[in-house]
């Protein structure tokens, strides 16, 4: 082999590496944003299931207590349902600030997913709770299987089971 031949081979593996380099990489740019995308929907088909789930559990004496599956991508660690046209409780305060501030600032948002990252926040109308007019619970294993809803003809009621 020749000195000439061994550097257009070097120059064509490298060249070959870059290449590659660039298509996995965007590969992989590729197949993060269509699992975001895959989130984002799985998102918007949760919460649209949880405004169908409220809207039909009104009618009067409906109880539900079928748990709530959460999606896998959200990292939800817990539910708060909060009864808007009732006083916030300053314990609220310590423990749930971003609650607390949206409760009192008359935020139009009465169910909060807490998460890691991003949070879910969603207005039910008619949301009642029972004294202290709050209530959070643990999404466990991704569901969320300690409460109860109960039709009260306008509203609905949420208890824990």
């Amino acid at each position: 082999m020749k000195k000439g031949q061994v550097t257009g081979q070097v120059f064509i593996y490298i060249i070959s590496a870059v290449i590659i380099g660039f298509v996995l990489l965007f590969g992989i740019q590729a197949v993060l944003k269509i699992l975001k995308t895959g989130c984002d929907v799985e998102m918007i088909e949760f919460k649209q299931g949880l405004e169908d789930r409220f809207k039909k559990g009104m009618q009067h004496g409906v109880v539900n207590d079928r748990p709530i599956s959460v999606p896998s991508c959200s990292n939800f660690a817990e539910v708060c349902f909060v009864q808007l046209d009732k006083e916030a409780p300053p314990s609220l305060y310590s423990s749930r600030p971003l609650i607390y501030n949206s409760w009192e600032d008359k935020v139009e948002a009465n169910v909060f997913f807490i998460a890691d990252g991003p949070e879910l926040f969603m207005y039910v109308k008619g949301l009642e709770v029972k004294n202290p007019f709050w209530l959070c619970e643990p999404v466990v294993s991704g569901r969320i299987s300690t409460l109860r809803f109960i039709g009260q003809g306008d509203g609905i009621l949420v208890d824990q089971i």
